[in-house]
């Protein structure tokens, strides 16, 4: 058993699942202030690829902010 509630409260918070509303409105804002952004991907062979033939897609970026 875990004696350190502070560990705990970070292990618990390392374990959750992310915030889908907190990452879609960072990703609308984006899209709405920049509304070409990732076109280059969503008109690109890789993407319409996967549409044609769904399985798992791993998209990895870089954090700008």
């Amino acid at each position: 058993m875990i004696r350190d509630e502070q560990l705990v409260k970070e292990i618990y918070k390392w374990l959750s699942p992310p915030k889908e509303s907190a990452n879609y409105n960072a990703a609308y804002a984006i899209l709405k202030s920049q509304p070409d952004t990732c076109q280059w991907f969503v008109t690109g062979n890789t993407f319409s690829g996967w549409l044609k033939q769904p399985g798992f897609l791993w998209i990895k970026g870089n954090w700008l902010w």
